[in-house]
């Protein structure tokens, strides 16, 4: 990613529209595709707004490699003036001594609020992740989860990132296994659901509570996996629904409404977001009132 598309991204990220020329055509397509942005007609011309704050900003760290952006673009700024800037500088600032010219990783990202024992390449190992961090697997196909475990979906890089601020909305489900698609190319919702359908596990879509969240849902996992898939719904939802989040239902006028006919369980928060016109997303169901996510 150039720096150029670098700071596009940002601040789209940020709310502030861009031209459509500004973002090379691979990356556009690609969040087009996955519904991180949409296109909007601005005389005669074309501006992008972003749908998703938090799939741009995952979509953002994978492409550069670094998980604090911030530190990422003080970098940038001084590269860009000419200043030498050591792998060791970039490892302790970015997060990565690669992180200019890391490449995108195909694969899938686990987590876990409390340790689970999995076998990976025939190899068992426990997966006891801090806060804050994850693992990653190359192959998911090498991997074998106990079937009793509940895979959960989680559609956001922070939610995903400090799943153990969330742990108390997992209580009854028994253990669950949080796990994060690679948000890299358009075919990273299949590749997901693909290895869902190679195993026997229940699985769970934590999302926001959006029109475009329920549709990925619905489109990706409840029509491959059937009955073994759900929606996390929380008890309270209808009066979050009310109190949500306005700007952002109106983002996402014009996509298409959710046809719950598939999961009826989805029908009740369907209709209250769009009684209401108002979203919510994950990140509220924290069980921190303010994350220190890139802000250590």
């Amino acid at each position: 990613m150039t720096g150029s598309t670098f700071k596009t991204l940002t601040a789209l990220m940020d709310g502030v529209p861009a031209r459509k020329s500004a973002i090379p055509a691979p990356v556009l397509n690609e969040l087009l595709s996955g519904g991180v942005i949409r296109l909007v007609r601005s005389g005669r011309s074309w501006t992008i707004q972003c749908l998703s704050r938090s799939l741009l900003e995952g979509y953002i760290k994978r492409a550069v490699g670094s998980d604090d952006l911030k530190a990422y673009a003080i970098i940038l700024d001084r590269k860009n003036n000419g200043e030498e800037v050591s792998r060791a500088e970039a490892a302790g600032k970015a997060g990565d001594s690669k992180a200019f010219h890391k490449a995108v990783m195909h694969g899938l990202r686990l987590n876990v609020v409390d340790p689970i024992e999995v076998t990976y390449g025939g190899e068992v190992m426990t997966l006891v992740p801090h806060r804050g961090t994850c693992i990653e697997i190359a192959n998911p196909k090498l991997l074998v989860v106990p079937e009793d475990v509940v895979i959960v979906g989680v559609e956001n890089y922070e939610t995903f990132i400090f799943v153990k601020d969330y742990g108390h909305l997992f209580i009854g489900y028994g253990r669950c296994l949080f796990t994060y698609r690679d948000t890299s190319g358009k075919d990273a919702y299949r590749r997901m659901s693909e290895w869902l359908c190679s195993i026997r596990n229940r699985y769970l879509h934590f999302g926001d509570l959006d029109i475009y969240g329920i549709n990925i849902y619905l489109d990706e996992f409840k029509a491959r996996l059937g009955d073994r898939a759900s929606f996390f719904i929380p008890p309270d939802f209808e009066e979050r629904i009310r109190n949500g989040n306005r700007e952002l239902y109106d983002r996402q006028v014009g996509l298409r409404v959710p046809d719950t006919s598939s999961d009826p369980s989805l029908e009740p928060l369907a209709s209250a977001i769009m009684k209401y016109h108002r979203i919510v997303e994950q990140e509220s169901l924290s069980n921190r009132s303010v994350s220190t996510y890139g802000n250590d």
